[in-house]
């Protein structure tokens, strides 16, 4: 934005120093997707899915991959992957579950704060001024001596 392009060669140089020093630490395969020319190949990648406890904890798998566990799982067809969402983890899931439970509880607290508000106001205002009829209104002007039969 600036056109400092002495400082962006700088950090370029430091990225590319770092690349060539630790390339092994910043760079490890995570996902490959594997074909076999026959079905013995098949067979024996099953030995390697993962297995479950009881709990679902998944259990240490039984061969290593670069000081990783190794687990093969059968894919869906590659044309059904969306490529897009592959680095979500279920943590990640799992943490924009929450955050959304809690924004609508929040919304929900707020209604319902909101609905008791103005439902009391309108109780208070109830109390204050009560409905009267107008046959109520008649009565209480009526006085009664209009009633009697009394000439005084």
């Amino acid at each position: 934005m600036f056109q400092r392009y002495d400082k962006m060669r700088e950090v370029e140089k430091q990225i590319q120093e770092l690349k060539s020093q630790e390339f092994d630490l910043l760079v490890k395969p995570v996902d490959a997707f594997i074909t076999f020319e026959s079905e013995d190949g098949l067979i024996i990648a099953q030995e390697y899915e993962p297995e479950y406890s009881f709990s679902g904890a998944r259990l240490p798998a039984k061969k290593l991959f670069l000081e990783d566990d190794l687990f093969l799982v059968e894919s869906t067809e590659p044309t059904n992957i969306i490529w897009e969402n592959r680095h979500w983890t279920p943590a990640d899931y799992a943490k924009r579950t929450l955050q959304f439970v809690v924004i609508i509880a929040c919304l929900l607290a707020l209604s319902f704060i909101t609905i008791y508000v103005f439902k009391k106001s309108a109780i208070e205002g109830a109390r204050k001024y009560p409905d009267i009829k107008g046959n109520d209104i008649i009565k209480l002007y009526q006085t009664p001596y209009n009633n009697s039969n009394d000439n005084s």
